[in-house]
């Protein structure tokens, strides 16, 4: 047994002894990069995952293909509380530039957990991720969580029209939601800043 697996199969006695006893990381990597952070966060180990954050466990650190916990996880639950307990990055990008919602909607499986990364990223899934035979993507319908934001800026109303008459709609919606989602974070951060 090593620790991975004890993480797999969510033996918190035995996680503990490797690192209380044996010196071993939470961010200990096997031969693919796989660390026990991953492991309990696969397969829906809370107080595990908890255990190894507090013991200087990273809820971002990546396995060889650059995918976090959160990219692993098939459950709606798990991925929850990875975001909203764990703080975990869901734009975090993979190897291949895919954040879990798009590792995940690529797969096609757990469409409630799609929908739930979707709407993280402000993106509003106007069908079920299920597709078709012929491989082709569902449609992928975008809002803004408060549209009197795009009300109250024309000039982002305007930005938004332009995109929308594109030869690739998707792609411009998705890189004008980027910027508004990096900006966001910029005031919020610079809030944060003046109220310190």
């Amino acid at each position: 047994m090593n620790i991975w697996v004890a993480a797999s199969d969510g033996q918190l006695d035995v996680v503990k002894n490797f690192i209380e006893n044996d010196g071993l990381s939470p961010n200990a990597k096997d031969e693919n990069g796989y660390t026990p952070v991953h492991a309990a966060a696969s397969y829906g180990h809370m107080d595990l995952l908890r255990y190894l954050i507090d013991k200087g466990g990273d809820i971002n650190v990546t396995d060889e293909d650059g995918d976090t916990a959160l990219h692993t996880v098939e459950e709606l639950e798990v991925a929850k509380k990875l975001v909203e307990e764990f703080k975990a990055d869901f734009k975090a990008k993979n190897s291949d530039g895919q954040t879990p919602f798009e590792k995940l909607q690529e797969e096609d499986e757990f469409p409630e957990l799609i929908h739930y990364l979707a709407g993280l990223q402000g993106i509003v899934l106007d069908t079920p991720t299920a597709v078709s035979d012929d491989k082709e993507m569902p449609d992928v319908k975008y809002s803004f969580e408060n549209e009197a934001d795009t009300e109250a800026d024309p000039e982002k109303k305007k930005q938004i029209e332009e995109i929308m008459k594109s030869d690739n709609p998707e792609a411009g919606l998705q890189e004008f939601l980027r910027n508004a989602i990096n900006e966001q974070q910029a005031e919020h951060g610079e809030e944060k800043r003046r109220k310190e």
